[in-house]
């Protein structure tokens, strides 16, 4: 990241010691190009709070979560001697939209079965997993199809909800429902201190993604811009 940070500013920079350069430096730099930092674990995002201008936080929306996410993230900007306010934080959300808050849910269940892996996939220590789940969830990390990753009618979601995990799940990871239960919940994770959301737009097909954004530009944003 610094140094595609270095090339974008300068056209000039090394990556593990080696020069590197652009040759359409003239057309590729420029003043400042923000970068962000994806993370779900705690090492990613102290590092995203050292080096990142902004860090998109997949660690989940429960209280507890959100505020362990900002900690870490303020820890890593204030031990390079960062101003922890200058580093953005957006929390992602499995998000579904639809008038009908069960199908809504039921849609976005197989989105949060695979942030249930990715997110855990490489240890649950630091993660505020719950004990009672602690193996559960390593059981359903250990069996995660690959194949069947983001199917809504794969075998996760099944597997998921066989072992008990769905509305954890849910309730940690989701954003779902109709234009009030959004409304809702989006207020809810501003008092947890989640302020600024990165969430997708619902939706198998164009015209049904076109839908989503009128109810959420008519509907949901209204509440909040």
């Amino acid at each position: 990241m610094t140094c595609v940070r270095g090339l974008l500013a300068r056209g000039e920079a090394t990556y593990q010691g080696r020069p590197q350069r652009v040759r359409w430096a003239a057309e590729a730099v420029r003043p400042r190009v923000p970068i962000s930092i994806c993370a779900e674990g705690p090492r990613m995002l102290h590092l995203g709070g050292r080096i990142g201008d902004g860090v998109i936080a997949g660690t989940g929306l429960l209280p507890e979560v959100i505020r362990d996410t900002i900690a870490r993230v303020h820890a890593g900007a204030r031990q390079a001697g960062r101003d922890p306010a200058d580093v953005d934080i957006w929390f992602t959300a499995r998000s579904s939209l639809h008038e009908d808050r069960a199908r809504a849910v039921d849609n976005v269940k197989a989105s949060v079965s695979s942030i249930l892996n990715h997110a855990m996939r490489f240890g649950l220590d630091g993660k505020h997993v719950p004990d009672d789940l602690r193996a559960k969830i390593q059981d359903y990390v250990d069996g995660y199809e690959l194949y069947d990753h983001v199917l809504h009618a794969g075998k996760n979601p099944t597997r998921m909800t066989d072992l008990g995990l769905t509305d954890y799940a849910i309730d940690r990871w989701a954003l779902a429902g109709a234009p009030r239960d959004w409304i809702a919940r989006i207020e809810q994770l501003a008092e947890r201190g989640a302020t600024k959301l990165w969430v997708g737009v619902s939706g198998r097909d164009l015209d049904s993604q076109l839908h989503s954004l009128r109810m959420m530009g008519e509907q949901i944003m209204p509440r909040f811009v």
